[in-house]
């Protein structure tokens, strides 16, 4: 008698999307905390909109890299194609609610850079040094 053994359980990395979850937690958790610590700064020194719109832009940019860079890190493949999503994701999140908050949805420029920093920061992940080898 031939019995079947069962196939192995996949992880959440192994799936076509279902490492956008966790990456997308990462982004936000780093943009919040660079929101929160751009709104102290902003409080301390009272800067120009011009000055709020740069380092809002540079918490906008670690956000997407961190997105990415913890996505490929974990899924150790295609980091082009992972940090691409994961930037997309947040972007058409981030769009969503400007239009809902404010009814402005927003230039070209923030979601291009935010998808190149993101697919970035996943080329930079698959490419680290893992300690584990892969299961």
């Amino acid at each position: 008698m031939r019995t079947r053994r069962d196939p192995t359980p996949r992880s959440i990395w192994d799936t076509r999307f279902g490492y956008l979850f966790p990456a997308l937690c990462i982004g936000c958790l780093i943009l919040f905390a660079g929101l929160i610590i751009v709104a102290g700064l902003m409080l301390l020194a009272d800067g120009s909109e011009r000055v709020l719109s740069i380092l809002a832009g540079l918490v906008l940019a670690a956000s997407g890299y961190g997105m990415g860079y913890f996505a490929g890190f974990h899924r150790r493949r295609q980091g082009l194609r992972t940090g691409l999503y994961c930037g997309l994701l947040l972007a058409v999140i981030l769009w969503i609610f400007g239009m809902a908050w404010q009814q402005i949805g927003g230039g070209i420029l923030r979601p291009v850079c935010l998808c190149l920093f993101s697919m970035w920061g996943g080329i930079a992940g698959v490419n680290r040094k893992h300690n584990r080898p892969p299961r």
